[in-house]
């Protein structure tokens, strides 16, 4: 078994004016000519709590300076067929995480800027086959990500109970 570091990536509709978001963070497929598969997501769905979300990647310097949100409540969502999370905007981009919500909500059938989460994720694999995600390093807010996720329910002041 190899260990690797890699990007795998998800795109995301927000909802307007929520103290957090429930949103699918990662989905079983291909991307970068690796192949994650439901099993070996489901048994990762916990480490994204905890997770920094940040703007854009930065692999090696990563900076407190780009921190727009943080995801708690991480599990596995047969509804979704992923990785279910809240992310609640925090720091110093959390306004850049809620102008992409309205935006992409303003106007539902506007163009959308194609805006989402892209995971930094230390994992082993065999040939091209991931056999385990060891760490989520982040989830970041990037341009043009790979797989298709959505954000599911706002996160108001009382807490929303996330789809199953």
């Amino acid at each position: 078994m190899q260990e690797f570091e890699g990007v795998f990536q998800a795109t995301s509709k927000p909802a307007r004016d929520a103290k957090g978001y429930h949103v699918t963070v990662m989905l079983p497929g291909t991307a970068n000519d690796l192949i994650l598969s439901e099993a070996v997501l489901r048994a990762a769905a916990p480490l994204w709590n905890g997770v920094n979300c940040m703007v854009d990647h930065e692999l090696y310097t990563p900076s407190s300076e780009r921190v727009c949100g943080v995801f708690a409540n991480a599990r596995w969502s047969d509804a979704e067929q992923g990785v279910v999370a809240t992310v609640r905007p925090t720091g110093p981009k959390a306004d850049l995480l809620r102008m992409y919500a309205d935006e992409m909500l303003d106007a539902p059938d506007q163009p959308k800027p194609n805006i989402g989460f892209s995971a930094v994720i230390i994992l082993q694999r065999q040939d091209n086959v991931i056999t385990k995600i060891l760490r989520v390093k982040s989830t970041d807010l990037v341009v043009d990500p790979a797989f298709n996720t959505k954000f599911l329910v706002a996160q108001f002041q009382k807490e929303t109970p996330m789809p199953d």
